[in-house]
């Protein structure tokens, strides 16, 4: 089992799931960019930079086998291709933190190599949904904490 970090958004029960991962998935590909944009990464071309090492991805992929569970899946410079997890139906995990007739979308990630410039990317993207909650690392004493 490793360290994960997770960040999630309790919304309302009429709220479209997918709409809450769809706006994560734009704001990671917005993020992927802005990195390439550094790299000099034009038009589907990498110029040679010195020190270019890392997986990198021009787009962000979204998978699911079940409409539940989603992977946004996505290259960033780390050593390996990140995996964004988005679960839909996990509410037990967090009702301690919800509002009485809430529920949760919650995302994790491994928490190594960028992964709190990802959390804190997801964080923006979700905040128009309702009140956020994080924890960076989900094996110390701190649990989640509210962030709006």
């Amino acid at each position: 089992m490793g360290v994960d970090s997770k960040v999630f958004v309790e919304v309302d029960v009429s709220v479209q799931k997918t709409d809450v991962i769809k706006a994560v998935k734009f704001a990671i590909h917005d993020l992927v960019h802005s990195k390439l944009d550094v790299l000099r990464f034009v038009n589907h071309i990498l110029t040679p930079v010195e020190n270019y090492k890392g997986c990198w991805t021009v787009n962000t992929i979204v998978t699911t086998y079940d409409l539940e569970t989603f992977i946004i899946h996505f290259g960033i410079g780390d050593e390996n291709e990140r995996g964004l997890w988005a679960f839909t139906t996990c509410r037990c995990d967090v009702e301690e933190y919800l509002s009485e007739g809430k529920d949760a979308v919650i995302f994790s990630i491994g928490a190594w190599g960028s992964n709190v410039e990802i959390i804190d990317t997801v964080i923006k993207a979700i905040k128009p949904f309702g009140k956020v909650f994080v924890d960076y690392n989900d094996c110390d004493d701190v649990e989640y904490q509210l962030v709006n």
